[in-house]
């Protein structure tokens, strides 16, 4: 371990070649005004985001999130930050982050739950988090003392590989750290370097979605898209979202573990059908009803002549869809019953009902696990 004074400790940081961006949600604040008053932190500092009310917080996430203070959240926000980072320097020059914090810290109101804060932070090499505990015989402003200076702490120790232990072992009861290492071709798919990271087996047909969490219905509809189709299905993520911020490396890891249960699986950074299309000519892709509406509703481009461009496009590609029915409004409707364009209809074979039907859905799982 090294004993450091904490000035002496961020002018290190001022030197570093690396900078980023900051997003907290809670607490942490402190550990900014740190940086900024030691001179350079122009250096070290990008930006910051303080989304501090829940609405705030889900805006910048595309999103309702589950918990506001979890290191799922604390990951995402990593993410959104690494994403400014990489949009706000030269990568060739520098070594962009997105850093987080997410803090439950002692407040004046009755909550459940421990105080407590989870630190993230995402770079082109991999996630680092960082979950701290703390006493509740101390105030807000101890606990927030102890977090700014433990964000600065968890940073340094990042950047140079190096513990630095808590000054605030009192007002700290646990903190636990863990890392994950992406693999090259993740790095390179997240840095705009290459677009997909595919299976040795050809790709023939694929299933998109966000897999938060693949469930039955997906391996079902995996399973009668393969018979149908005469050969396998790939499960297809996509790290990037029309109207979310792209996947970190935390929430990749978890996703495509439980996809390498499942069967087959592609990475893109393809949200668009046009992009998965240009990325897979002759692809059949299976899809919900619900995927097929949106696919066909002007509010996802920049205009009614870009959605039709992009429905020619797919069929330029030679790509297709099969269309497996969905609960939509209340009611369950396959493609017989949806109004969608007739240059996408005839793209499009339908799954009846009879053939298929699950109302299973991801988000029904993931408030249940809530």
């Amino acid at each position: 371990m090294t004993h450091i004074n904490i000035r002496d400790l961020i002018h290190s940081l001022h030197d570093h070649p690396s900078s980023g961006y900051f997003s907290l949600a809670g607490g942490g604040v402190s550990g900014l005004h740190l940086l900024l008053s030691v001179a350079g932190a122009s250096r070290t500092l990008l930006g910051a985001d303080v989304p501090y009310s829940r609405k705030a917080l889900t805006d910048q996430l595309g999103g309702l999130v589950a918990g506001a203070c979890s290191e799922e959240t604390a990951a995402a926000m990593a993410a959104y930050a690494f994403e400014k980072a990489r949009g706000l320097t030269d990568a060739l020059a520098s070594e962009p982050f997105g850093l987080s914090c997410t803090a439950a810290l002692a407040t004046n109101r009755t909550r459940q739950g421990q105080d407590r804060a989870h630190l993230a932070l995402q770079n082109a090499k991999g996630f680092y988090a960082r979950s701290i505990l703390f006493s509740k015989a101390f105030s807000r402003e101890e606990q927030e003392t102890a977090l700014g200076e433990s964000l600065i702490h968890f940073l340094a120790s990042i950047l140079f590989d190096t513990d630095y232990p808590t000054q605030f072992s009192d007002v700290i009861l646990q903190s636990k750290d863990h890392s994950f290492r992406a693999p090259a071709s993740w790095q390179a798919l997240v840095q705009c370097e290459i677009q997909k990271v595919e299976s040795e087996s050809p790709v023939r047909a694929l299933l998109p979605g966000a897999f938060n969490p693949i469930h039955q219905g997906h391996q079902d509809m995996a399973a009668l898209a393969a018979e149908r189709l005469g050969g396998p299905v790939h499960f297809e993520l996509s790290i990037t979202n029309v109207d979310k911020p792209p996947l970190s490396y935390w929430h990749l890891h978890r996703r495509v573990e439980a996809l390498r249960a499942c069967g087959s699986y592609v990475i893109t950074r393809a949200p668009t059908f046009r992009e998965k299309a240009a990325l897979f000519p002759g692809a059949c892709f299976v899809v919900g009803a619900d995927t097929l509406i949106r696919i066909d509703d002007d509010k996802y481009y920049a205009s009614r002549h870009d959605r039709l461009e992009a429905i020619a496009a797919i069929a330029a590609y030679g790509c297709r869809f099969l269309v497996f029915g969905r609960m939509i409004d209340g009611q369950f409707q396959t493609l017989a019953e949806l109004k969608v364009s007739d240059s996408l209809l005839a793209l499009c074979e339908g799954i009846d009902e009879k053939a298929f039907r699950r109302d299973i859905t991801s988000s029904a799982l993931r408030a249940q696990k809530d």
